[in-house]
């Protein structure tokens, strides 16, 4: 890795007058070319121009203004024609430029070059493109090939390409600063410094002699540029960073940014100011606010401050474990689907990847029309699966890279687990028992809303799509047009098409028959017979309509009735007095088979005037029948429909037209449109009924089109728009992917690089480029999920983004789209509600008749009769606005306000909302909180047990607790019930699909983390049955160890019974009651605890005090955790007896107050106790249990250990005093045995113990820990 620091700017910071020592040389000399070097090249005179352009652009600007759009273009073109010039074969040019749009715009210039003997290859480098597509970077060229590396900024260091002998440098690069007006990030093209203009350079000389080539003047790069890049600090909103500081140093932030290295402009950090305190993260909106509860809790969870706001407001409205898993997805930057993309891909790859992905992301949409929503099914579908194995199988299978895949499940797991230790609950109350597709219609809106006000600046829109539309069998058509006369085939749309969903190609021809017979024929029955044959003709061949004009005054207009053709009658109302309509109908039999005329298209059917009920009908086809009365001017009577017939849209017509007769011939002409062929001429004698004596053919337009269905019949109410194809969705993203031409590409043999092309209609096909930002005409650039590609025929689609990055000229890139319902009165209540404006030119106590203005603006459907509803409908919203200002930060649920919710947004859309059976049991109320506390203190530490997986691998296998599988009476144990049943292989094979959930146990290697003779996290606190039969072990009663303990050891081994007992303390024994006060008692004097030794009770009280005071000291409310008591908050009391022996009683204490955070054991040492190495709750044997007492602590006098009883199993004491002070001597010893922060003796033999340590050090660790 290579690096060029600011020296002087360290040395001025620190005071260091000496000066600096450089490090490092080239290990070969470049040679280096200036722009007004490289215009002494053998050059093209274009080129040369372009270099005069650019060094007047350089001598004007100075390097101190944003790049142009145009300074940037003129450098790609340089650089390409440079490529050409110095690439030789066997070598890399490597390319640098400033953003994906210059890499697709160099690629696509250099790939159109042809130089004899040489073929240039680029490569892109770029963060968007998956990393194991760009390994071929380091590749050695082919003997013929000139390598072209296209990078971004990212390959400035960290990466060494051997066989690249040229830099190209445009001087340019994209870079992250601050936008004041909107106080977000945005991406502006900007001028490198001279630092990266060294880093370019030192791409090439690392194995032999290269050169470089700046396309910007000596002068720039001496004087002009700047030395170094700002820091990031001045360059980004300080929201999360002033947040933080606050949060570790509790003092004012001013300060502390005044001292930093470059320090942040202060009206940066007054616009962060305001934008914490809009969001409740601190009490002011200046240096001296405090932080509030929700910034504790967003701050906690680490991921981004307006998710955390995302979660806080899904907890407040009862859809907590949604908006976690939904926040989860929305923190990962990339999409968990492969990425495919003809930049580096050939064209047979690209059409098969990009089909299947978004075949899958259809799949997991479900009609959501929205990415995270399509993730969160995927997850669902995901953690029902069986192996290992099938998960990646399943992977495969739907296009999901597995590394990005692997992270959203981590992600959204480590996030569910993080929320749970914040509110010290199970992580099991977190989770998702159905996927977004089976959610009720509230759930849905209120998530989508709650984005909206989390992400209000992200909201986008477009317009109907006027190009398309639905036929009336759901079908969208779309054009193609062949290069060099290519047709499109079956073949080609089957490499790329869902083959679940209906498509087929429609061939449109425009051609012109004329021709001439002999006879001249008795017109009135010429007529009957010729219109007979052509109704014929028209049934056989799918022909929609037909205009006959057969001489100056006769004319006949038939339309197929079961096609669109009789939608024409509607316009020709006016001329119902002026022709007369009939019915006729072709009549298919299957009974008659006739030679000659009737086995061919023209007479296959029978007309009649009336459908025949009687015989053996096989098909039947109606048609109506126009011709024009007597009394009327037939000229301008058959002009109008003449001209009105040309310019409707039938799927297929002819034009019948007879000239005047001559007395040798009659000569005719045919126009034919649409899905149709030319008539042959034996169709054309059969249908006239005279031999033809000419007959020609002109092709006029010869067009196609595919025709993609949908497989989905009908609309759910639920939908959020009409059903569009699956295959219109596939097609608009292989053309809208090959950039400026929007063209299907296919390859033209297997190996070869040649192509078949085929012209997409831009306006049909360009749907993702339609969307703009909400109020504006602000482009939009959307990723390629379902929600981007959604298109409405004739209502503006909105959608609200998780990820926006601004971009120069006011463009927008935006990941992550969530589809709203199509009125823009839901977009508006969505705004109201939550107090935001609407767009950026309307406030948020704008007007009534002002919003409804804005409603009509969008609506092209609004309805004035619908304007009271709509009205009442506003001031419900402000209504529910002002009703919830209360709520603030306030982290509960709220059942009250999802009703009110569901009255504001009810019947939007036409979509029924109501609430959800579950609503009060699921959702994080007071009530519910508290006993999910109790209920987690069943198993203390189990949510931090996973904390450190990374650095081991832990398989988690999921065991079914002790009362789901051990009936009443039962003598198996756990590991017994799993080997009988064959479960405890199957659960070692499979991997958790949730961490720490009921009844889930660890496993690493295969065992148990704890021994049997151990009690579990997830069994403490759990009265299991009240009687259970044990044995005690002979000789082992009363007997005595070394330490003068007596023991009792039982298990379930041995003759001798004894029926046990257990349940759990409510109320304490009276002289229990009486002294406890003094267990807790201690001296705010006592620091060394090695001199002034007291029981570890009193020490566990006194940490958590002094641990409170550091942490949460400035907050009333939980200073309360911190207060340490005998009770049911912190401790639970576990007896066994039995009833033959009153004298047996034994007890055994939990500590359940989870205030402070655990401490790994990995890293302390190896004299560390093996129990805490293995992350035990407390030893197996009663020698380590009194070795974690001090040494001049009276020890318990009387013990019983159980032995292989899963819950029961463990240390048990005779008095509630001794076990209480045993288990808080184990508390203690786990945390702080060989504490790493803790200096001690490297030659000790004996590990430091708890009580060989001040309390300060002991609260210093768990600080430490805490903040880390």
């Amino acid at each position: 890795m290579s690096a060029t620091l600011a020296t002087s700017l360290y040395c001025e910071y620190f005071d260091i007058r000496n000066e600096p020592i450089h490090v490092g040389t080239r290990t070969f000399p470049i040679q280096e070319y200036f722009l007004e070097d490289i215009g002494k090249f053998h050059m093209s005179n274009a080129d040369n121009k372009v270099i005069a352009e650019i060094q007047m652009d350089i001598q004007k600007g100075k390097c101190q203004t944003t790049p142009s759009t145009s300074q940037i273009s003129k450098r790609v073109k340089l650089a390409s024609s440079l490529t050409t010039l110095v690439g030789k074969k066997g070598s890399s040019v490597l390319i640098f430029v400033p953003g994906m749009g210059e890499i697709i715009a160099v690629t696509e210039s250099i790939e159109k070059v042809e130089k004899p003997g040489v073929k240039f290859k680029c490569f892109p480098v770029h963060s968007e493109i998956p990393f194991e597509e760009q390994m071929d970077i380091f590749a050695e060229p082919e003997k013929d090939e000139v390598k072209v590396i296209i990078a971004t900024n990212v390959a400035e260091s960290s990466i060494t390409l051997p066989s690249v002998d040229h830099v190209i440098c445009l001087g340019f690069c994209r870079q992250i600063e601050y936008n004041k007006q909107s106080h977000r990030q945005i991406l502006l093209p900007a001028w490198i410094s001279h630092a990266s203009s060294q880093q370019r350079a030192g791409r090439t000389g690392r194995v032999r002699e290269g050169s470089v080539y700046r396309l910007y003047t000596r002068e720039a790069f001496e004087v002009y540029m700047d030395r170094f890049e700002r820091g990031e600090m001045q360059r980004i909103p300080l929201d999360s960073v002033i947040l933080m500081l606050k949060q570790i140093m509790g003092k004012e932030v001013i300060p502390i940014f005044n001292e930093c290295l470059e320090p942040p402009n202060l009206d940066t950090i007054d616009r962060s100011f305001q934008s914490l305190h809009r969001w409740n993260f601190i009490t002011e909106s200046n240096d001296g606010s405090e932080i509030t509860r929700l910034s504790t809790f967003a701050s906690s969870l680490g991921i981004d401050l307006s998710l955390g706001s995302f979660i806080g407001l899904g907890i407040q409205f009862c859809v907590a474990a949604e908006a976690i898993q939904m926040a989860a997805i929305m923190s990962v930057q990339r999409t968990p689907f492969q990425i495919s993309s003809p930049l580096w891909m050939n064209h047979s790859d690209f059409n098969e990847g990009a089909s299947a992905t978004l075949i899958a992301r259809n799949k997991f949409d479900g009609g959501c029309y929205s990415e995270p929503f399509a993730i969160m099914n995927a997850i669902f579908e995901y953690d029902n699966l069986k192996t290992a194995n099938g998960q990646n199988n399943w992977c495969y299978r739907n296009r999901l890279a597995i590394r990005r895949w692997q992270q959203i499940i981590s992600v959204s797991r480590s996030l569910r687990k993080r929320v749970a230790e914040f509110f010290g609950i199970n992580a099991s109350h977190l989770r998702v028992h159905e996927p977004p597709k089976s959610m009720p219609n509230l759930k849905l809106t209120i998530l989508r809303v709650l984005k909206v006000w989390v992400f209000s600046e992200s909201v986008v829109e477009c317009g109907p799509s006027k190009d398309l539309h639905l036929d009336n069998q759901n079908s969208i058509h779309l054009s193609v047009q062949g290069r060099n006369n290519e047709r499109l085939t079956e073949e080609h749309l089957s490499q790329i098409l869902d083959k679940n969903e209906p498509y087929y190609i429609k061939d449109f021809c425009d051609l012109s028959q004329r021709g001439a017979f002999r006879e001249n024929p008795d017109l009135p029955c010429f007529l009957v017979e010729f219109e007979n044959r052509l109704i014929s003709y028209m049934s056989e061949c799918g022909i929609d309509a037909a205009f006959c004009q057969y001489s100056d005054d006769k004319f006949s207009l038939i339309l197929d009735k079961n096609s669109n053709s009789v939608n024409i009658l509607s316009k020709i109302n006016s001329f119902t007095d002026l022709v007369k309509v009939t019915e006729r109908y072709a009549v298919a039999f299957s009974h008659i088979k006739r030679r000659g005329k009737g086995e061919r298209k023209c007479g296959a059917w029978t007309i009649l005037d009336r459908p025949d009920a009687k015989g053996n009908v096989s098909a039947t086809k109606s048609f109506l029948f126009m011709s024009q009365t007597t009394d009327v001017d037939f000229d301008s009577l058959c002009h109008q429909i003449g001209s009105y017939f040309s310019s409707w849209d039938f799927a297929a017509s002819i034009r019948f037209k007879f000239t005047a007769a001559s007395k040798k011939s009659q000569s005719f002409s045919v126009s034919l449109r649409g899905i149709c062929k030319e008539i042959t001429r034996v169709d054309m004698q059969d249908m006239i009924g005279r031999e033809i004596s000419t007959l020609t053919t002109s092709v006029l337009t010869r067009n196609q089109s595919i025709v993609c269905s949908s497989a989905q019949s009908k609309q759910d109410s639920s939908t959020l728009i009409p059903c569009v194809p699956v295959n219109f969705r596939i097609l608009s993203f292989l053309a809208s992917a090959q950039k400026r031409d929007f063209m299907l590409r296919f390859p033209a043999k297997t190996g070869e690089e040649t192509t078949v092309d085929f012209q997409m209609s831009r306006s049909e096909v360009n749907v993702l480029h339609r969307w703009k930002t909400l109020g504006t005409k602000n482009k939009v650039f959307v990723d390629d999920s379902v929600a981007a590609l959604a298109i409405h025929f004739n209502k503006s689609l909105y959608a609200v983004a998780s990820n926006s990055l601004d971009l120069s000229g006011g463009k927008v890139r935006v990941e992550g789209l969530t589809l709203l319902p199509s009125s823009p009165l839901f977009l508006l209540l969505s705004f109201l509600t939550f107090g935001l404006p609407v767009g950026p030119t309307m406030s948020v106590d704008a007007d009534i008749s002002k919003l409804s203005k804005w409603m009509k603006k969008r609506d092209l459907l609004y309805n004035d009769d619908e304007e009271i509803w709509i009205q009442e409908r506003i001031e419900l919203a402000r209504s529910f606005n002002l009703s919830c200002i209360d709520l603030r930060e306030t982290l509960v649920s709220f059942p009250d306000k999802v009703a009110e919710f569901c009255q504001v947004f009810d019947s939007i859309e036409g979509t029924n909302l109501s609430l959800w059976d579950s609503l009060i049991e699921t959702s994080m109320t007071e009530d519910n909180l508290s006993k999910w506390r109790c209920e987690h203190k069943i198993s203390p530490e189990i949510q931090f047990e996973n904390r450190f997986e990374n650095d081991k691998q832990i398989k988690l296998s999921k065991v079914k607790a002790h009362d789901d599988i051990q009936k009443e009476g039962s003598t198996e144990t756990l590991n017994e019930k799993q080997e009988k049943t064959g479960t405890k292989k199957l659960l070692a094979e499979n991997e958790d699909s949730g961490e720490n959930r009921d009844n889930w146990r660890y496993r690493s290697d295969s065992k148990l983390r704890q021994p049997e003779n151990t009690i579990r996290s997830s069994d403490v606190g759990h009265v299991p049955d009240p009687v259970e039969t044990l044995s005690i072990e002979s000789g082992t009663i009363g007997s005595r160890l070394k330490t003068g303990v007596d023991v009792v050891r039982i298990s379930k081994k041995g003759s001798k019974k004894l029926q046990l007992k257990i349940s759990r303390l409510s109320t304490l024994p009276p002289d229990v009651e009486s002294a406890k006060k003094g267990w807790f008692d201690f001296s705010d004097t006592m620091s060394d605890l090695s001199s002034n030794v007291k029981s570890p009770s009193n020490v566990i009280a006194l940490l958590h005090k002094m641990f409170g005071d550091q942490t949460d000291g400035n907050s009333e409310s939980l200073k309360s955790k911190y207060h340490i008591l005998l009770n049911k908050d912190n401790w639970n009391i576990d007896r066994v007896t039995t009833s033959k022996d009153k004298s047996f009683r034994y007890y055994r204490a939990r500590f359940v107050n989870f205030s402070v955070p655990p401490i790994r054991s990995k890293g302390r040492g190896k004299l560390t106790p093996t129990w805490i190495k293995k992350e035990w709750d407390f030893p197996n044997n009663i020698e380590d249990a009194l070795l974690c007492l001090p040494p001049d602590f009276e020890a318990p006098k009387r013990c019983l250990i159980v032995i292989n009883c899963d819950h029961l199993s463990g240390v048990w004491f005779s008095s509630v005093q001794d076990a209480v002070q045993m288990e808080s001597a184990m508390w203690l010893e786990r945390r702080f045995c060989n504490n790493r922060r803790v200096p001690r003796d490297k030659t000790s033999k004996s590990p430091c113990h708890w009580y060989e340590q001040t309390i300060e050090q002991m609260v210093d660790t768990l600080v430490f820990e805490r903040n880390r």
